[in-house]
């Protein structure tokens, strides 16, 4: 009988996906795993398999199974990799220009939509709000707020990004997908690099380079600056 490790190495989102080496055609589509049917229908399968068992102490070994075969997982990912951390992050391009966003402030990526304008309040950076999954979500041009041109507004691509309660969307031109990067090849951006402040790093990633934005600082100058 197969092992439970040997299952879950094989399930594609813990060799190709997130979890993996991220090179999933999917992620320029769907953003991440947890939106995938592949996932989501694994999970339902796992989780009626367990509703559908009537021992109760097979359920718990079986649970019990289950995080010790991850946990020996991520051990053996860890020791592959001790060379250097890795961090996961959405690569994209915005006019001439290639940038990046940790994954954990990504939300989704979705097609451009029409934009609502917001009466007195939007300007070259602030659009307006558009409708993603039936919320409102105010929108941005990012190209405009670094300061370094004017964003697409169709035949383009929308990035939800979310930190707390703020939440915020923009335009790119093109999304190229989610990539795991080292610490070692990330460093921190040169002052004519810095666009506003916004940029906060370099990532060298198959020896291109990637703008890496401070979302945090980006919610904050929407938030004070133009709501």
């Amino acid at each position: 009988m197969e092992s439970l490790s040997k299952k879950i190495e094989r399930r594609c989102w813990a060799s190709e996906g997130i979890w993996g080496d991220a090179t999933c055609s999917k992620f320029a589509d769907i953003g991440h795993c947890h939106n995938c049917d592949v996932y989501m229908a694994a999970g339902k399968s796992f989780v009626e398999s367990l509703e559908s068992s009537k021992n109760s102490e097979n359920l718990k070994t079986g649970v019990k199974a289950i995080a010790t075969a991850v946990e020996s997982l991520l051990d053996k990912s860890a020791t592959s990799k001790n060379r250097t951390k890795e961090f996961s992050y959405l690569i994209f391009k915005c006019g001439n220009f290639n940038f990046a966003l940790p994954m954990k402030v990504v939300s989704e990526v979705a097609n451009s939509r029409p934009i609502h304008k917001l009466p007195y309040k939007c300007d070259k950076v602030l659009n307006g709000l558009v409708n993603i999954s039936g919320e409102l979500v105010i929108t941005i041009d990012i190209l405009s707020l670094l300061g370094v041109g004017v964003s697409k507004r169709e035949n383009c691509r929308m990035i939800v990004c979310a930190l707390g309660d703020d939440k915020l969307a923009f335009n790119a031109d093109s999304v190229f997908g989610m990539a795991r990067v080292e610490t070692s090849l990330i460093k921190p951006a040169k002052p004519q690099e810095r666009m506003g402040g916004f940029v906060e790093n370099i990532l060298n990633i198959n020896s291109q380079f990637y703008k890496l934005v401070d979302f945090e600082l980006v919610a904050y100058a929407i938030t004070r600056n133009y709501l």
